[in-house]
């Protein structure tokens, strides 16, 4: 039967902290407004239905007691995943600065085919590089001299499945100009910068190309970063940066 309740409980704290307006998941169930569409918190109440503030300590259509309920589903959600703003911490801490803001990370199947995979080895490998660099320009330079200097230009060991995603290119040492751009985005973000993958038309010699390189936001200045063409800050002259909805679609038809 208590471990009927304390479900009941943690299946109620999930509803809280998810936005009555937009539906959006608020980490922390005290904040006041949603953090994404600035609408005021409020709650259901578990017993009658009825949405009310959250400041409330009881429900004002049953009596039911809404502030002894939330904390004791708060302290059952912290015995399973921990103090979210603790999650939060951990996420931008070691993961070299993770921008949870605009980053999620997802733990899924290696056959999920998808470009940006991450394994420990680039998450330690990322943290390595840009350890204690807090000056963004220098952490993306970094990145990009770690990755011209180790992937060599080619697909020979590509094989017949379409683009390698950034573990693949990681591990092979090897990658053509959107591969190595895959990389150097999943790092980026891994090290705290604000990264997408480029579609490039015409380079910045004014020639006509199918060519991908790198964006990075840097201190609120986009720049591109071109692996393949050896060049940090390179200006192309038409170029589309990519969203990661717009990249997988695109990634996913390439899939030999």
């Amino acid at each position: 039967m208590q471990q009927k309740e304390s479900s009941n409980k943690f299946q109620w704290l999930m509803k809280i902290m998810r936005c009555w307006n937009c539906g959006f998941y608020n980490s922390d169930p005290e904040y006041k407004f949603c953090g994404n569409c600035g609408a005021e918190r409020k709650i259901i109440c578990p017993a009658c239905g009825c949405a009310t503030l959250p400041d409330l300590q009881f429900c004002g259509n049953c009596g039911y007691d809404l502030d002894g309920t939330a904390y004791e589903a708060f302290e059952e959600y912290k015995k399973y995943y921990g103090d979210p703003n603790d999650n939060l911490n951990f996420l931008k801490e070691s993961f070299g600065g993770l921008s949870t803001e605009s980053y999620i990370l997802v733990v899924t199947e290696k056959s999920m085919n998808i470009p940006f995979k991450i394994s420990p080895a680039i998450i330690n490998k990322s943290f390595e590089i840009t350890k204690n660099i807090t000056h963004e320009p220098d952490k993306a330079k970094l990145l990009f001299d770690y990755i011209t200097q180790t992937i060599q230009y080619g697909e020979s060991k590509r094989g017949a499945h379409g683009y390698r995603d950034a573990i693949e290119v990681f591990f092979q040492h090897e990658g053509v100009c959107g591969e190595m751009a895959i990389l150097f985005v999943s790092m980026a973000r891994l090290s705290g910068l604000i990264a997408n993958y480029v579609s490039v038309r015409k380079d910045y010699k004014g020639d006509d190309v199918h060519h991908a390189c790198a964006a990075a936001n840097l201190n609120g200045k986009q720049i591109l970063v071109d692996l393949s063409y050896y060049t940090f800050d390179i200006k192309h002259q038409d170029y589309r940066i990519l969203s990661d909805a717009q990249f997988i679609e695109i990634f996913r038809g390439w899939d030999g």
